[in-house]
């Protein structure tokens, strides 16, 4: 069935919403708010009473309405729960109002989060993507029985709810790795008075090749290293929605080959969420062969024994490091830095022999995450 069928209604968010003012109880929410399975209050913009029920009128939001976000980092998709506030939006985000005797809400959530590789697809724009209502009106769904439903709704509940937990784990381990690294070098203040060298005493940086969307395969052994690949937790996902380039791309652009071990960098930022401008990784390919793309730089190493790469790829995530980065970055909508920002970063140089122990470390926490 579509989704026009199986919901009374499928409406956006305030398109010209209101200035807000300093504090209220009324608020307006955005797509930077909506998650998979979870609603966040953090940030909101704060409506004056008149200007929250124009706008509540029009969103008609009530418990059990299932949210989806339509612009940005679209397809996420969550259900609006009795206990929550009461909130309006912005037009980033859609409102469905399933229909209870035809479709769960949290069947219809679930849904929705599995159709999500379509709905990036039919995303348009350049520097923020986005898809119309008609287009998520007519999404086609599965839809069995209620009971059907929400059989099927326990068991994904309870793979979420075991989800959370793992990365919330994850999360105390990555926590763990930085608390150790600023314990080992310190902080911006630089309190042991390490040696600071710029980052082109030791390494030159590759710019990626401007693959086209024309380029792309529907499969092959030949995957595109984009921005997505990099995840901003400094994590490299192999598997992360695959672009595949022909066979012959791999020899035709060998010199963009990237091999297990490569430092890499984000070199562009989007203005949607998450925000990877600066954020390294290190290549983890999983077996696949990965060819680098434009706003991916590549560090290429002239002197090993200076600089532990593990090191290098934490002090260069340091929160302080980026925002240094960013400062120099150029663009509004998508804002961007070049190779000679990149270089010109400063960086602790404390013995090899303690970057190889925090490097040790990395990898013990390392075998928990796995």
């Amino acid at each position: 069935m579509k989704i026009k069928d199986i919901c009374t209604g499928v409406t956006d968010g305030s398109h010209n919403p209101p200035q807000g003012i300093e504090s209220s109880d009324y608020l307006m929410l955005s797509s930077k708010n909506i998650f998979d399975n979870k609603i966040t209050f953090e940030n909101p913009r704060y409506l004056s009473e008149v200007d929250f029920e124009l706008e509540n009128k029009r969103t008609k939001i009530s418990a059990g309405d299932v949210l989806l976000t339509i612009v940005g980092t679209v397809g996420r998709a969550a259900v609006v729960d009795s206990n929550m506030p009461c909130f309006t939006l912005q037009r980033s985000v859609a409102v469905l109002h399933p229909k209870a005797d035809i479709c769960n809400s949290r069947y219809l959530m679930y849904a929705l989060q599995g159709k999500r590789s379509y709905i990036e697809n039919h995303a348009k724009g350049i520097a923020q993507k986005g898809i119309y209502l008609k287009e998520v009106s007519d999404i086609d769904l599965i839809i069995p029985t209620v009971s059907v439903q929400e059989s099927i709704v326990e068991i994904l509940d309870k793979v979420a709810s075991i989800t959370f937990a793992r990365q919330q784990e994850l999360q105390v381990l990555d926590n763990l790795v930085k608390a150790r690294f600023v314990e080992m070098f310190g902080g911006e203040d630089n309190p042991q008075k390490w040696n600071k060298v710029k980052l082109s005493e030791f390494c030159d940086l590759q710019n990626g090749y401007a693959f086209k969307s024309d380029d792309y395969i529907d499969m092959s052994g030949v995957l595109n290293c984009r921005m997505s690949n990099i995840r901003p937790d400094g994590g490299f996902d192999a598997e992360y929605h695959p672009k595949y380039l022909p066979e012959d791309y791999w020899d035709r652009y060998e010199q963009y080959r990237l091999i297990d071990g490569d430092v890499i960098i984000a070199m562009t930022d989007m203005a949607s969420d998450p925000k990877i401008l600066g954020v390294p990784t290190i290549v983890k390919s999983n077996g696949h062969r990965f060819l680098l793309n434009q706003r991916v730089g590549k560090l290429i190493f002239n002197n090993d024994k200076r600089m532990n790469r593990v090191y290098l790829m934490s002090f260069l995530s340091q929160l302080y490091v980026r925002k240094g980065l960013a400062k120099s970055a150029g663009g509004s909508a998508q804002i961007n830095v070049g190779k000679p920002a990149v270089l010109n970063i400063e960086v602790f140089e404390p013995p090899l022999e303690l970057q190889n122990e925090f490097e040790q470390f990395v990898k013990q926490v390392d075998k928990s995450r796995l």
